[in-house]
């Protein structure tokens, strides 16, 4: 689909936001609810900026920010990147003692993680890799069923 969002080579961009480091860019949306398309290589390098970010100002060293994600063209290294992180955020949890699932400020990579209890962002989190990552299988199924 032309017209959706999604990972280019950096210069052949066709919006003014991009995401990413690298030979790679995610093209990113004007604003927060803008109803662009997107497709699967898009999708997972949302999830991928996503998680990065709240692992690095969780559990890392509180000095990268989302737009320093590397985003990836082909699909083997965009799924290693998405399960790098998603397993490092996964290990940063389970290391926590279980008082500090509910302190606030734990995270402090958004305004809202560093105002809620850590729990929620986790709470959080989950729903966006289980919606995200319905939409990336939802659209699989349907290429399939397309070609």
């Amino acid at each position: 689909m032309p017209e959706a969002l999604s990972v280019v080579r950096r210069g052949t961009e066709r919006t003014p936001r991009t995401l990413g480091t690298g030979e790679w860019v995610a093209e990113w949306p004007a604003g927060p609810d803008e109803p662009t398309p997107r497709t699967i290589a898009w999708l997972v390098a949302h999830l991928t900026e996503a998680v990065f970010e709240r692992w690095e100002w969780t559990f890392g060293e509180h000095r990268r920010r989302r737009t320093d994600v590397e985003v990836h063209g082909e699909v083997g290294p965009a799924v290693a990147g998405l399960s790098r992180w998603v397993d490092a955020w996964r290990a940063g949890i389970a290391a926590l003692p279980d008082e500090d699932v509910m302190r606030v400020g734990l995270s402090t990579a958004t305004p809202i993680d560093a105002q809620a209890p850590f729990g929620h962002l986790v709470l959080h989190m989950n729903r966006e890799i289980i919606h995200h990552g319905a939409e990336i299988m939802a659209l699989a199924d349907l290429r399939g069923a397309l070609r």
